[in-house]
């Protein structure tokens, strides 16, 4: 498997889940015993990532003091295990972009946290809303593939589901989006052959050399910026996740159907 960073995405407001992230960031929200992010980081951890990366702004101070202690646990675990494969992620690094003045969304949390990634490795990209026993190891090893697939500057994990927002792919690659609700379509470039619609995950893998292509601006969606690359003849591909669990909890009813899958519903937050 290639080498690999991660950006986890952790710096929202939540506004739809007040009054609970009146006081917690939405990523230490807790569901079945854990934090949304304790448990996207220990997702990675197989992948044995370089450095992980995670942005924080709404209760920054609290999304710092868990990555502290997180990392505290890693290595204790690390050093009190004999067998090597519990070992995957010991060697990684996590670290906190914060964004002090304000959320700059997911394209503007990479870019401000772009100097951070120096190995030129590919970086896996992780909404913290998000919960999925997907195995990433199979959407990087797809991303990294290039046997029978042409270089891709990105590959998107996706599935076939109930979204008010869907992403349009061809034969080529992503070539735009549609808003369920509306039926409006955003296209990117002219469809080439058969298409697709998928919703996303929230998941991606992407190429270090994306981070120069990045616009000079503070906010923006890496979305919008994915469907800009793509105007330019870039290769963005879909990951098909099939029928891997996935749940974002961004709402109180979709985090109660979370909690409700994945152990008891806890109270207070």
């Amino acid at each position: 498997l290639a080498l690999i960073d991660a950006l986890v995405f952790a710096a929202g407001l939540g506004t739809r889940l007040r009054p609970v992230t009146d006081t917690v960031p939405k990523a230490l929200v807790t569901v079945g015993g854990l934090t949304i992010l304790e448990r996207a980081i220990r997702r990675l951890l197989p992948l044995d990532p370089g450095l992980i990366v995670v942005n924080a702004h709404h209760h920054a101070e609290q999304i710092e003091a868990v990555i502290e202690a997180l990392s505290r646990d890693l290595a204790s675990e690390a050093a009190g295990s004999h067998d090597s494969g519990a070992r995957s992620g010991s060697n990684s690094r996590i670290v906190v972009s914060v964004e002090r003045d304000r959320p700059l969304e997911t394209g503007g949390g990479l870019r401000h946290a772009a100097h951070l990634f120096e190995s030129g490795s590919p970086i896996l990209l992780h909404n913290g809303d998000v919960i999925t026993d997907l195995d990433l190891s199979t959407l990087v090893s797809a991303h990294t593939d290039h046997t029978h697939n042409e270089f891709a500057v990105a590959t998107l994990a996706v599935q076939q589901r109930d979204s008010s927002r869907e992403l349009l792919f061809d034969e080529a690659g992503l070539y735009g989006r549609r808003h369920v609700r509306s039926g409006r379509e955003e296209v990117a470039r002219t469809p080439v052959g058969n298409t697709q619609a998928r919703a996303f995950s929230g998941i991606h893998v992407i190429e270090p050399d994306l981070l120069a292509t990045l616009p000079d601006r503070d906010v923006f969606s890496i979305t919008d910026h994915s469907l800009a690359l793509a105007a330019q003849g870039a290769r963005i591909r879909p990951f098909d996740m099939a029928t891997a669990a996935w749940w974002e909890i961004g709402t109180p009813e979709r985090l109660a159907a979370a909690r409700l899958a994945l152990g008891a519903p806890e109270v207070g937050s």
